[in-house]
């Protein structure tokens, strides 16, 4: 009896400093993750925030641009709005396909 409790002893120390580490091992994964996925989304937002800026210093200029052509500077903002009345309208009709992909791309990230 006492043979086979100096061979289980050890062993049952083992097993639990195993699923400590494991644990561990686990904790720091999660650290890591959530942390490439913070920066990712800040950097990701940065870059989005000065894109917007650009795209809207674009569309300005459009609209003046075509306003100009037109003769009329109210012309060139209802054509630039009708372009992108027409955009919104393809992105709904197309919403679930999008909603798939970037569902797809998400979790595929996360598994990775």
């Amino acid at each position: 009896m006492n043979l086979a409790q100096n061979i289980i002893e050890p062993l049952f120390e083992k097993v639990e400093q195993y699923g400590k580490t494991s644990i561990e091992l686990l904790k720091f994964k999660t650290i890591e993750k959530t942390g490439e996925i913070g920066s990712t989304f800040f950097v990701k937002l940065i870059v989005a925030a000065v894109f917007t800026v650009a795209v809207v210093m674009l569309n300005i200029a459009a609209s003046l641009y075509l306003g100009d052509l037109l003769g009329k500077m109210y012309f060139g903002f209802l054509i630039v709005s009708a372009f992108y009345f027409l955009l919104t309208l393809v992105l709904i009709s197309c919403r679930k396909s999008l909603k798939k992909h970037f569902n797809t791309k998400i979790i595929n990230y996360l598994m990775s």
